[in-house]
């Protein structure tokens, strides 16, 4: 569904990305693991355009949207939603869910606006409070669905059990698993490396912008190499 040839990413002078290469299949859950400055982050923005990445190729279910732009990146079927939620502060939760989708034609389609609502409650409570007042559960969940407004093929998560409770994190991860069992397709970017490779099919590992290591999950997870040198976590038993 998603595959990357290559892909370079600069600040300057420095390379943050370095030529790395990798494929999400259709219905897939991948996790892309690194410490932080690994150049996670930077990969998801050069997908979705937010970066211009200085070369590289991206192929979405087939078709080269290399030289595409964020907002038709959007209407072509892939979407992200954001390290650190950016929810919009000061518009209520509705306003913010109806931006996630405005890109399309029918972007005031109360169908798709209500199909968001039934899959998150607490958002059609708090439809008219504004963004910046939500818990930051209740923020990321908010950036979660309106990644989802655009009904997106491909959905690149970035961090999305940053600052927020246990609980809310346990919560978060269920719905990744209920949208890879309804056909979406994942690229998760998480710092809670047992608990993303719990619900992976695959993972790649960055370190200094390269990929060091890639496979099934459970090969990396029980990986010594990958566990200690690039992850930087102690033993899965003795983390328990």
């Amino acid at each position: 569904m998603l595959r990357v040839e290559n892909l370079v990413v600069r600040y300057g002078p420095i390379e943050a990305v370095k030529g790395i290469s990798f494929e999400v299949g259709q219905g897939e859950i991948v996790s892309l693991l690194g410490p932080n400055g690994a150049g996670k982050t930077s990969t998801l923005a050069a997908l979705m355009k937010l970066i211009v990445p200085q070369a590289g190729t991206i192929t979405l279910a087939g078709e080269d949207i290399s030289a595409v732009g964020a907002a038709q990146i959007v209407r072509r079927g892939m979407t992200l939603s954001p390290e650190g939620r950016r929810v919009f502060p000061r518009l209520s939760v509705e306003k913010n869910l109806l931006l996630g989708g405005m890109v399309l034609k029918d972007w005031r389609n109360p169908e798709v606006l209500n199909r968001m609502y039934a899959r998150f409650p607490i958002l059609h409570e708090r439809r008219n409070q504004l963004a910046g007042t939500l818990s930051g559960g209740e923020q990321q969940m908010l950036a979660i669905a309106r990644a989802l407004m655009s009904s997106p093929k491909v959905l690149l998560l970035d961090e999305p059990s940053l600052g927020i409770a246990p609980k809310i994190v346990a919560e978060n991860f269920d719905l990744i698993c209920e949208l890879r069992d309804e056909g979406f397709t994942i690229l998760l970017v998480e710092q809670n490396v047992f608990q993303s490779l719990s619900i992976s099919d695959r993972a790649y590992v960055l370190e200094n912008g390269r990929i060091v290591a890639s496979g099934d999950s459970d090969d990396i997870l029980k990986s010594d190499l990958v566990r200690h040198s690039y992850l930087g976590v102690a033993d899965p038993i003795e983390a328990a």
